[in-house]
């Protein structure tokens, strides 16, 4: 698939094409979305998207994968463990499709480059944990014209089933999206931003380690990707 020009693979997608119809799938191939964030909820959004059709991303992520990352993180494998995470993601997206054009950026979201990772993008998937450069995404978003999807927290919760969507003015039982909300009003954004957030009661924190299951950081990710294109097309 060339994005470039927004053909579309019927082979390796005609089973999406069949749900999205061919004028959807051609606008994802044509699509440049950046993802925030590559750890649980962000390698199984980025996953996502690129199994749904997107041919362009800008991925970005400061850190390396580490042992205890394994148990939920997508993109973590005893190949991968070391590496960085963008470096881990442009290797699995070229292993899904070498067509796939990416722009990895390995790091930390503030001021001084929010600008120069927004250039060209569409829309961004933020899946990132820290609440000031996800409320700088957010911002910088809404003053571009920028779509953005937010994932709140995934930790020390059980239940996939809980997991939901909702505008931020109306996430609720989500110490996260409390925080989120606080923040963003300081840049007088009180709402218009999707998420996926679960209201599921959270469980204790055990010898300072915020636990996390697979079952529920995946189902945020897919959810996340999910949102992005609803939102999207």
């Amino acid at each position: 698939m060339n994005w470039r020009k927004g053909a579309v693979n019927l082979q390796t997608l005609s089973r999406t094409e069949a749900i999205l119809g061919s004028e959807k799938l051609r606008k994802l191939a044509n699509s440049h979305i950046l993802i925030a964030g590559l750890g649980g909820v962000g390698g199984h959004c980025l996953e996502t998207l690129a199994r749904m059709g997107v041919r362009k991303f800008t991925v970005v992520d400061c850190d390396r994968f580490e042992a205890s990352n394994m148990n939920r993180q997508l993109l973590c494998t005893q190949k991968t463990l070391g590496m960085l995470k963008t470096d881990a993601a442009v290797l699995r997206l070229r292993e899904l499709d070498d067509s796939i054009e990416v722009k990895a950026f390995s790091v930390f979201i503030d001021s001084s480059n929010a600008d120069v990772l927004l250039d060209g993008v569409d829309l961004v998937a933020a899946a990132i944990d820290s609440i000031d450069s996800k409320c700088l995404l957010i911002s910088r978003c809404i003053e571009k014209k920028i779509k953005i999807v937010s994932s709140m927290g995934a930790a020390l919760r059980s239940d996939p089933t809980k997991v939901r969507t909702g505008d931020i003015s109306d996430v609720y039982g989500c110490p996260l999206a409390k925080q989120v909300r606080k923040k963003l009003k300081d840049y007088g954004i009180m709402e218009g931003v999707p998420c996926v957030f679960s209201p599921e009661k959270t469980l204790p924190v055990t010898d300072g380690i915020l636990g996390s299951l697979p079952s529920v950081t995946g189902t945020f990710g897919l959810v996340l990707a999910q949102l992005a294109v609803d939102i999207f097309i």
